[in-house]
């Protein structure tokens, strides 16, 4: 067997060609894209795609509804047969990313409804041939994403950065005092799938705002008041009762420094241009540094 090609990773994006390739499988198995995209419309609160193009445009601005709004110019005008709607494929492999996510997830509730599959059972997560699907292909292109069991799409990022970096941050954060934590830091992996500028800057904010509420907890921990201190302050705290070593110092705060200086404060008349890499790297030193405070609680 000849070996596959290497393929370039698309990171935060899903290629056309992708998003057909798992259209295809999904109508081969009895759901179509009429069906999917009647649901996403549904979900994002409009009528027909023209409607969703210009939601598109008046919120994230019209670079981000160019692709949709020509593929619908290329849908032809001809008769279309009863319950078939010919712009659902182009448009499907055209809408934002964030978009064709929340399509996966809707397709993954027809595809329950619609195949009988015995061994799925989306309350209680027992996964299926669709989430089996998503992922293969996912992984196979390098994109950032992956479908849980229950047939919700979280940001992953790098594979192996996510079983070393975030699982064990998430995992950390099941201690019940660091809910709050953990609810910030969910929200910055929420923020990092939208693959916007402006969600990439939420992320930023999040992720260091669960590493401050981390140093908050540990400090009660150790009865000792937070006294609404800021990250610096909260270290130098940790590391005055000896919670932390001082060769700490950079590796928690590094969050905070890079919210401080790209998501901390308004950005004026221009919008903040910030990258998946950066946004990335701020939420994988949030993580590195919640894992390592969970092992100072009571310490």
């Amino acid at each position: 067997m000849r070996p596959s090609p290497i393929r370039k990773p698309q990171g935060g994006e899903i290629f056309p060609e992708v998003r057909r390739g798992l259209l295809t499988w999904l109508r081969d198995s009895g759901v179509s894209p009429t069906a999917v995209g009647r649901v996403l419309l549904r979900r994002e609160g409009y009528g027909d795609w023209a409607g969703l193009a210009a939601g598109i445009e008046r919120n994230d601005g019209p670079l981000a509804a160019f692709p949709l709004s020509k593929a619908l110019s290329g849908v032809s005008n001809r008769i279309q047969a009863p319950g078939v709607d010919y712009a659902a494929m182009p448009a499907l492999e055209s809408v934002p990313v964030v978009h064709f996510l929340d399509a996966l997830e809707e397709a993954a509730a027809l595809y329950h409804d619609q195949v009988d599959q015995l061994d799925w059972d989306l309350a209680e997560g027992d996964g299926s041939a669709f989430v089996s699907e998503v992922n293969r292909t996912f992984l196979m292109h390098g994109i950032d994403f992956a479908m849980t069991p229950s047939g919700r799409i979280d940001w992953r990022g790098d594979r192996g950065a996510h079983a070393v970096i975030i699982a064990p941050a998430l995992e950390a954060l099941a201690e019940s005092r660091l809910d709050g934590a953990r609810a910030e830091f969910e929200a910055s992996l929420a923020h990092l799938r939208q693959g916007t500028d402006k969600g990439r800057e939420d992320a930023i904010e999040e992720a260091a705002k669960a590493v401050e509420s981390a140093m908050k907890v540990v400090l009660a921990s150790l009865d000792r008041e937070d006294e609404n201190l800021t990250a610096e302050p909260l270290w130098n705290q940790l590391k005055e009762v000896g919670a932390v070593e001082a060769y700490t110092k950079d590796a928690i705060l590094a969050a905070s420094r890079i919210r401080n200086k790209r998501a901390g404060h308004g950005s004026g008349a221009i919008p903040r241009a910030i990258g998946v890499a950066e946004a990335t790297l701020c939420v994988s030193c949030a993580a590195s540094a919640i894992a390592f405070l969970a092992t100072r609680l009571n310490a």
